[in-house]
């Protein structure tokens, strides 16, 4: 017997409005989840810090500190320029870190006759804004820093090359995907695509619940960046045929191996100059992929050390105790390279800029 059409019509309003329901609650948790992830890095306090900052070595290293623009917020740059330069590393941080956290790596392609301009992203360290908004700020923030160059009489005149980690793998990757005289790249334990990255990083945390929120996470990232958000690292390697140099390890955590990174699409890459690095064991972390082994081992040693003067002090460890922790440590051996991965890339660049 056929139902009354008040009675069907009551029905479909009740399923529109749990779908319009459902919808609603799912973009305001998920604009939730997402902007957890992005929140500002504050620079650290150096004096409960180990490695290599530019604060040990500013008398042997000279740095011009400028500013642009980047969306709405004003960005801090460094530029360091040594007397006879083989070109411009423009060096692009991870998340959650800054210029300054990736000092030994400033200070390697310093010693290689590089010059260097590094900057602190949106919502990082000493630039402007209060969260760092998520992937694709990156990019945007790294063509900011790229048409600072440009428009700059002696930058722009150098051979002009990328270099990026986490966050900044990414970026330097998808960035080809814009017009910058880029003469090569490297990218380290990037990402190949933002929403791709954190429908992984959902599934991780909701389990299959994150499929059902797939729609508005996108959707979200999409009105926070438009169709940047869709941009991938492999459609940027393939529009262009300069080198690009492609290194993760395969013990990362993070950004994964097999289901995070530019290099899982290797198959898909047809830039014929691309070179693709995996670097295993110890060294094929997230983070410990720039460690030399007798870094990664001391690290281990000191953690274990800290671990035991946390739980001494039931988590809440004195200042002074902690300084004066910090202050024993062999910084040195804490931003030991890896060599060999940084001989590759120095190769590598060299025979980009001939």
């Amino acid at each position: 017997m056929r139902q009354p059409r008040s009675k069907i019509q009551k029905i479909m309003l009740i399923v529109i409005l749990v779908v319009v329901l459902f919808f609603t609650a799912s973009l305001i948790l998920d604009k939730i989840i997402y902007d957890q992830q992005f929140q500002r890095a504050e620079a650290p306090d150096l004096a409960i810090q180990a490695g290599y900052f530019y604060a040990d070595f500013a008398d042997s290293y000279e740095m011009l500190p400028v500013s642009f623009q980047s969306g709405e917020n004003k960005l801090a740059g460094y530029v360091f320029e040594p007397e006879n330069s083989l070109g411009l590393v423009v060096l692009a941080h991870g998340l959650g870190g800054g210029a300054d956290a990736y000092f030994k790596l400033t200070k390697y392609f310093l010693d290689q006759d590089w010059s260097v301009f590094a900057y602190d992203c949106t919502g990082s360290y000493s630039s402007e804004g209060k969260t760092t908004r998520g992937f694709p700020q990156a990019i945007l923030d790294l063509d900011a820093a790229l048409t600072f160059v440009e428009k700059d009489p002696a930058l722009s005149e150098k051979k002009l090359v990328l270099f990026g980690h986490s966050w900044g793998g990414y970026a330097v990757a998808n960035i080809l995907n814009m017009d910058h005289p880029v003469s090569a790249v490297v990218s380290v334990s990037g990402v190949n695509k933002a929403t791709e990255f954190i429908n992984n990083q959902m599934i991780d945390m909701m389990g299959v619940f994150a499929y059902t929120q797939f729609p508005t996470m996108n959707l979200y990232q999409t009105i926070m960046f438009g169709d940047i958000a869709w941009n991938t690292a492999v459609d940027g390697i393939n529009r262009t045929d300069i080198p690009v140099m492609i290194v993760h390890g395969d013990n990362d955590d993070v950004t994964r191996y097999e289901r995070d990174s530019i290099l899982s699409h290797q198959d898909e890459i047809t830039n014929p100059h691309a070179v693709f690095v995996t670097i295993s064991g110890k060294q094929g972390g997230h983070n410990s992929i720039f460690r030399s082994i007798e870094s990664i081992e001391y690290l281990e040693t000191i953690n274990a050390q800290y671990r035991e003067l946390y739980d001494s002090h039931d988590g809440a460890i004195p200042y002074d105790i902690n300084v004066d922790f910090y202050a024993k440590l062999d910084d040195k051996l804490v931003a030991d390279l890896n060599e060999d991965l940084m001989a590759q890339i120095q190769s590598f660049l060299l025979d980009a800029v001939g």
